[in-house]
């Protein structure tokens, strides 16, 4: 809740509004900084703003900086305190807003000249695709996803894997009552939905020289339905996987939690940076307060630890995470459009 509310006007203009049917502005100045891909570029500052009660004033935001269009661009929006009032600080934040100014945009398909190596072992079936620096290997277990090697080094702890769970928070606890209502306990059901899947085809594609897909077709039995995922693997070390959910026709499903993909790291790759929205956890349905930006963290500083263990450690809206280790090393997941994740050293089934 704030007094000052903000509205865009347009790419260079906003409308600030004194929500106090008594009190002017007085004493309030007002921040706006330009960000860049996350990162500030242009900080200024509009000294006590002194809007009447009940009233508005439109603020030129004259940042004198060019823009690149291949990137994305943010204002944010402080209102501060300029001098101690009662209980509240000088600096102390009264409101806050971040509108964006500028889709990035699109960007080229990558490409790559990097041939891929592909090797096929007839007994096992299972396919090792390498280069220069990096080895996959996919089998016919589980979602197919069996290893990514750097240098030799094996990078998951554990494989791929479908998860429909988001663990329950106390709002759940007292909304669903599985022992009184028995289509409540549907949501808990969906801990296990990816268990006792099978593999019901897969397909191999040489693309060129530096390129291969592999597309699964996997049957999930606990949902009465199918999977796809393709994979497809870059002589340059890239790999890209889109997954697919077929429901049977007809079907209907009860409070699907989540549809995601997840895998376990090696814990050396304990530092995340990410740009999407935080730097504190936030979900699709209240994140207004969490400002997109880049943030870098500890995994275990994701984990918020409530009285009751459950859901907790998410960030929204996110274009890229990376998850490295001391030396530098490790991975970066993009998305095609922004995607949410969790990092945390326990699985979310746990909770």
């Amino acid at each position: 809740y704030q007094n000052l509310q903000f509205t865009k006007v347009s790419s260079n203009e906003i409308k600030v509004f004194n929500e106090n049917f008594f009190k002017t502005t007085e004493g309030v100045s007002l921040e706006y900084s330009l960000m860049e891909n996350g990162v500030e570029v242009v900080s200024k500052t509009t000294e006590n703003l002194e809007i009447p009660a009940q009233q508005s004033e439109n603020i030129s935001l004259d940042f004198e900086y060019s823009r690149d269009a291949s990137k994305e661009y943010y204002v944010n929006l402080k209102a501060i305190l300029g001098q101690e009032k009662g209980l509240l600080e000088k600096g102390h934040v009264v409101a806050n807003d971040q509108f964006k100014l500028q889709d990035a945009a699109v960007n080229k398909v990558l490409s790559t000249t990097k041939r891929l190596t592909v090797d096929f072992d007839k007994k096992s079936k299972k396919y090792t695709l390498s280069g220069t620096d990096f080895s996959y290997v996919f089998d016919t277990e589980d979602f197919g996803f069996a290893s990514l090697k750097m240098n030799g080094e094996e990078i998951l702890k554990e494989r791929l894997a479908l998860n429909f769970w988001r663990a329950p928070i106390d709002n759940d606890y007292g909304a669903f009552k599985p022992s009184k209502q028995k289509k409540h306990a549907a949501y808990f059901a969906w801990r296990e939905a990816a268990k006792n899947t099978t593999i019901l085809s897969r397909d191999f594609e040489r693309l060129d020289a530096t390129g291969v897909q592999l597309t699964y077709l996997f049957d999930l039995p606990n949902l009465e339905a199918q999977n796809t995922i393709v994979y497809t693997v870059y002589g340059d070390g890239r790999l890209k996987v889109k997954s697919v959910f077929h429901p049977k026709k007809g079907r209907k499903y009860a409070y699907m939690p989540r549809y995601g993909l997840s895998l376990a790291l090696s814990n050396k790759y304990d530092t995340t940076t990410y740009y999407g929205r935080g730097p504190f956890e936030n979900y699709s349905d209240r994140n207004r307060a969490a400002n997109v930006g880049l943030y870098t963290s500890k995994v275990a500083d994701f984990q918020f630890d409530y009285i009751r263990p459950q859901e907790n450690g998410y960030r929204t809206d996110v274009r890229h995470a990376s998850f490295v280790s001391g030396l530098g090393t490790g991975i970066l997941i993009q998305g095609k459009s922004p995607f949410s994740f969790s990092a945390l050293h326990n699985p979310i089934s746990d909770f």
